[in-house]
């Protein structure tokens, strides 16, 4: 198996077009991790054999579940871990008395043990929904926008912008270079400014609720720290 990273740590969606074919002709699985691209830009999840996605980011929803997609093939190598009254065929085929053993249920029930975190799957049904209303189109659109003007803000007041230059390999996060990174975001903080920094760099991610106000609040706090 081969694992890519669509977007971290420097918002670079993963190069899955490419590198599809190749593992394909290897018999190896391809598994993308989509958290930092699912809900900013376009994921074209059937590319990989393997795609997931935290809800609790671009996808506007909270902790407790996961999007996940799988191929055909890697479908056809999962291997059950854990097992209980959710995956195993136990009703009706088996009455009060219970047999020592149970055949498991097909896809998708097969990877559900026991009860799903229901209210973290109405939030993301919620949250999925606002997205598709307003279409993943112009939230691409609309966070690239941002992501070149904050760029552009940064590169302004001397920072070094260690994101990719190219607008269609860019997604919601936008980061720069910085030695003090949790330091400065601290400082941010206080100025009604979140971002997120660590290991010499601080991320900046713009989504479908900022705009070009949000982005002139961060460069006038970063004009007096930096």
């Amino acid at each position: 198996m081969v694992s890519l990273s669509s977007g971290a740590p420097f918002t670079r969606p993963a190069p899955c077009v490419r590198a599809q074919p190749s593992l394909l002709g290897g018999g190896a699985l391809l598994a993308v991790d989509a958290t930092h691209a699912a809900g900013a830009v376009q994921v074209e999840a059937e590319l990989a054999d393997l795609c997931v996605s935290s809800a609790y980011k671009w996808l506007l929803a909270t902790h407790g579940v996961a999007p996940c997609y799988m191929s055909e093939r890697a479908e056809a190598q999962i291997r059950t871990t854990a097992f209980g009254w959710r995956n195993l065929a136990v009703w009706p085929e088996q009455g009060a008395e219970r047999a020592s053993d149970a055949p498991e249920k097909p896809m998708p029930e097969k990877m559900e043990p026991g009860n799903p975190g229901m209210v973290s799957v109405l939030y993301l049904d919620h949250a999925l929904g606002r997205l598709l209303e307003i279409g993943i189109d112009r939230i691409e659109d609309h966070n690239r926008d941002l992501s070149a003007r904050i760029a552009a803000g940064l590169e302004g007041l001397g920072q070094k912008v260690i994101s990719p230059a190219a607008r269609l390999r860019r997604s919601g996060n936008t980061c720069f270079a910085a030695a003090d990174a949790h330091g400065l975001c601290e400082a941010l903080a206080e100025r009604g400014v979140l971002v997120w920094g660590d290991y010499g760099r601080v991320r900046v991610s713009g989504h479908l609720y900022n705009d070009g106000a949000d982005v002139d609040r961060l460069l006038a706090a970063l004009e007096g720290l930096v």
